[in-house]
């Protein structure tokens, strides 16, 4: 997609309740009202409800039952909004904001709404009113399972937000069961709405990290997938056309329904059990310490409990190993986080078949650096490392290996990005990089590709199909390496507000300008040594084999790393 060619200017539709739009669709609604460039005005069209649902009578039992599920629910959304509005970009989270007074262009449709309360269909005088907008696609923003005429009265027909993963997760609440049943990452997707319930055309999808509680998973998963609806109609706009459809799945798993009155005392203790262990851990100055091994092989399928573990030095840990052989010897560059400073540096040791010698710090700045990835290009090594405080992916020049380094240029600016490989493949240079399309800032999720004709260029071009991976169980970087003239990427693998539980050595199939592709070679997870929590990070030379692991220790300094 060129963001320079619009091929049709969209007329876009929000199908609200009573004059009411929730927060998240308000903030998607200003994106396109603002946008002149892709979009025509938006119009609002608002359902209005005549008619209340039928007064289905309940046992005395199932009415007290329902007076408690509505003071639990009340309790976990009290205790979990104060924690979450601290965070400005939530502060809406929650509300829905009142469109009276808005400006824009509106009409009123009614729905004829099914025995059961939940479908709506609409007059042949309300489907009218719209198709005289003619709009090119409508935004499903209110209540009600949409049927009948109405899913094609706009030329690209109905878009809706499904917020869950759709071949995991069906049904409500948003982000709830996610947290209750420990998933690793939490979804959405994009979908033409169709007649058949819960199985739309999918034409988007995306997974993040699920977060630690309910209410902070569903504002993260809210924010995140606004970004990708602005890019699908641009797309629209762009192509004339919509995005291919996702293949149809066979699901068979459970609808899941609004939680009960067990379940939400469940979830309650768990999240309880929860806070009063990390509290007890961190009181007590537990953490999960990080450390980096190595052994002598080119095999990347070893046994990794055969590795030596190199000692971490006195309040600080080693992370993010590269190796690089150099006149003979083999050199392992680490991020050395400092507890004290809650910062990292980049520190180098010579390495043995059966030793290792520490060389020191090699680059320190007033901001934190990890990740440092090396490589060659024209007789000269650099380094990228991780400079994401800076808001810049940087390079630095080796002056005298391994011990001086200089910072050598800048390759992109404005841009908070972690964990940056570069290398080159059929003459063009590519870059690997986390970093996050929206407002949300998180940086596990999203793979971005960008190319430039060589790798000291101040002028690396965007993919337009980025991100090329939206999984937060495949996305971030944790390495990359070439052997056998094949390269491969790895990337950390996440649990539930767990960072860096395992990774996976992935060999790269194709990757040019628009394409990436890539099949799962070998899945490590932390049972190598004993005591272990984690790893994240692997990577390979022609002598030697390096990655780094956690455990849960107690540390002297109560700094929290990710």
């Amino acid at each position: 997609m060129s963001l320079e060619r619009v091929k049709i200017k969209l007329k876009v539709g929000f199908i609200v309740d009573e004059d009411r739009i929730p927060s998240n669709y308000n903030d998607l609604l200003g994106d396109i009202n603002s946008d002149n460039t892709f979009f025509s005005r938006p119009i609002l069209i608002s359902q209005r409800y005549n008619h209340l649902e039928p007064y289905k009578r309940k046992s005395f039992f199932a009415f007290i039952k329902n007076i408690f599920i509505r003071i639990l629910r009340r309790l976990i959304m009290e205790v979990e909004f104060s924690k979450l509005k601290k965070n400005k970009i939530f502060y809406n989270y929650g509300k829905n904001i009142s469109l009276e007074n808005n400006s824009l262009k509106k009409i009123s449709i009614y729905p004829l709404i099914s025995k059961s309360g939940k479908k709506h269909s609409f007059s042949d005088e309300d489907i009218k009113k719209i198709n005289d907008l003619d709009l090119d696609v409508l935004i499903r923003c209110g209540k009600g399972i949409l049927s009948g005429k109405i899913l094609h009265a706009a030329k690209f027909g109905i878009l809706s937000f499904h917020h869950g993963d759709n071949r995991e997760i069906r049904g409500l609440p948003a982000g709830f069961w996610e947290v209750f049943l420990s998933k690793p990452s939490t979804g959405f997707i994009i979908q033409q709405l169709t007649e058949q319930l819960d199985v739309g055309n999918v034409i988007y999808r995306g997974n993040i990290p699920t977060a630690s509680y309910w209410h902070l998973n569903s504002a993260r998963i809210n924010l995140k997938s606004n970004n990708f609806m602005l890019k699908v109609l641009r797309s629209i706009s762009s192509t004339g056309i919509l995005p291919p459809v996702e293949k149809n799945l066979q699901y068979s798993n459970k609808i899941f329904f609004n939680p009960g009155l067990v379940t939400l005392l469940k979830y309650i203790f768990k999240q309880l059990k929860i806070f009063i262990l990390n509290n007890g851990y961190n009181f007590l100055g537990y953490r999960h310490e990080w450390s980096v091994s190595f052994i002598k092989s080119t095999n990347f399928n070893i046994q990794l409990s055969e590795s030596l573990t190199i000692e971490n030095p006195p309040n600080r840990f080693l992370a993010d190993p590269f190796l690089i052989a150099h006149e003979g010897f083999n050199y392992c560059f680490v991020e050395d986080f400092c507890y004290e400073q809650n910062t990292g540096r980049i520190s180098c040791y010579k390495i043995f078949e059966n030793s290792y010698e520490p060389l020191g710090i090699v680059i320190e700045e007033n901001f934190h650096l990890s990740f440092p990835y090396v490589f060659e290009f024209n007789g000269e090594i650099y380094m990228c490392p991780e400079t994401a405080q800076a808001e810049e992916i940087r390079i630095y020049k080796s002056t005298k290996f391994p011990y001086e380094w200089t910072f050598e240029k800048t390759l992109i600016q404005n841009i908070v990005a972690v964990d940056t490989v570069i290398f080159e493949d059929a003459g063009i240079w590519f870059l690997l990089t986390n970093t996050c399309s929206g407002k949300l800032n998180e940086r596990n999720s999203e793979l971005h590709l960008y190319y430039a004709d060589n790798p000291l260029s101040e002028n690396w071009i965007k993919s337009s199909e980025n991100p090329i991976i939206f999984d937060s169980q495949k996305a971030r970087n944790g390495g990359f390496f070439i052997q056998n003239n094949k390269k491969y990427r790895v990337n950390q693998i996440h649990a539930k507000a767990r960072y860096g539980v395992g990774f996976s050595i992935n060999l790269i199939e194709k990757i040019s300008k628009k394409q990436y592709l890539e099949t799962e070679a070998l899945r490590v997870d932390p049972t190598f040594f004993s005591n272990l929590s984690g790893t994240h990070h692997f990577h390979a030379n022609e002598n030697f084999i390096a990655f780094d692991h956690s455990s849960f220790n107690k540390i002297a300094k109560l700094k929290y790393h990710q």
